[in-house]
């Protein structure tokens, strides 16, 4: 329903006109889904109606490809990279996780989880700059024990905002939706999602 243009490609580049030197790292379950996103944010940035609000950001003549580009000047930019992925030597201020996990094959691959949780925590983690870093994690949630169930279960779980905008609305819904209304009323049909959601209840009730 729209995270990912609004997380992992506007907001970027709206941050990056706010905050021209600001780094940041896209990452996710595969390198053509991160270029993608990264790909976005770079033509968004080098657009005519962009720099009627941010004049004095503009793309680098000198790195300007798809999956890694800087912002002249100022020195921010953005790098693109796919789940195992190796990112030494470039840090970030900002770190993106859009979808780490493909499909429920995958994560229903406990070596599969495994390899993720080592990038992340070995690879992707060293590369955040303190003070100040900021990770962003969003996923639709495939298993109990994928990179977003991982993360809430360890020591520094308290350390994270959760926001979870199910489809349908339950009690307490952060968007004020009354029970059982649809986040995207228009996208799909409530009865539809009303009975996926009975039907993963019965396999799934601790999510």
């Amino acid at each position: 329903h729209g995270k990912t243009l609004k997380i992992s490609r506007l907001f970027p580049s709206w941050l990056l006109g706010h905050v021209p030197d600001l780094r940041m790292i896209t990452a996710s379950y595969g390198a053509v889904l991160a270029k993608r996103n990264s790909r976005f944010v770079r033509n968004v940035i080098d657009s005519d109606r962009y720099r009627e609000f941010f004049p004095r950001v503009r793309l680098s003549a000198d790195t300007a490809a798809a999956n890694e580009w800087d912002v002249d000047e100022y020195g921010g930019g953005m790098m693109a990279v796919g789940v195992g992925t190796g990112v030494t030597g470039h840090g970030a201020r900002l770190i993106i996780i859009d979808d780490p996990i493909k499909s429920r094959a995958e994560a229903e691959s406990e070596v599969y989880r495994d390899r993720l949780y080592d990038w992340y925590t070995d690879d992707l983690l060293t590369r955040l700059e303190e003070p100040g870093g900021a990770i962003i994690v969003m996923q639709t949630r495939w298993h109990q024990a994928d990179l977003a169930g991982w993360l809430l279960s360890d020591e520094h779980a308290h350390e994270w905002t959760v926001l979870n905008l199910p489809a349908l609305a339950g009690d307490d819904d952060p968007l004020a939706r009354e029970p059982g209304a649809a986040l995207w009323p228009d996208g799909a049909e409530v009865a539809e999602w009303a009975a996926w959601a009975r039907w993963r209840g019965r396999f799934w009730p601790r999510c």
